[in-house]
């Protein structure tokens, strides 16, 4: 399964519950890079954190943080991807001048044109996603 496949599932549903948290704007370290070595250690330290809100949905592992005032969704691919092992983080937030805007970060350690061809899956959501919060939630330009 894609992550495009996730969207209306997991992206959208996620996001939406944790709106509040994202109609700030975000410190710029805050939506910078996932600071996890790889995927097994962010699976890790998501699964030890308790507070952390945990599904699975076509194989795919999802996991819901809340950091400060953002909420980060990550998605760990199935065992059977391509891309196995990878994990991808999200955080949408509304911006300066109202616009929304997703940030993902992904560590992929499978070959370069399988992590391209995963990468170019998210960024292709992201915008999908950004259209959804437009959409839904407007823009306060």
């Amino acid at each position: 399964m894609s992550p495009t496949a996730l969207r209306p599932l997991a992206i959208c549903g996620l996001i939406g519950a944790g709106l509040a948290a994202c109609q700030q704007t975000p410190p710029p370290q805050a939506c910078t890079s996932i600071e996890y070595a790889g995927p097994a250690e962010a699976m890790e330290a998501l699964l030890a954190d308790p507070t952390t809100k945990r599904s699975i949905q076509g194989g795919w592992y999802l996991i819901e943080r809340r950091r400060g005032g953002l909420t980060e969704y990550w998605t760990f691919t199935p065992a059977d991807h391509p891309a196995h092992p990878s994990v991808g983080m999200r955080v949408g937030c509304q911006g300066e001048g109202g616009a929304w805007r997703v940030k993902t970060n992904l560590i992929c350690q499978a070959s370069k044109p399988v992590c391209d061809a995963l990468l170019q899956d998210y960024l292709e959501l992201d915008e999908q996603l950004r259209q959804h919060l437009e959409e839904t939630y407007g823009s306060s330009t």
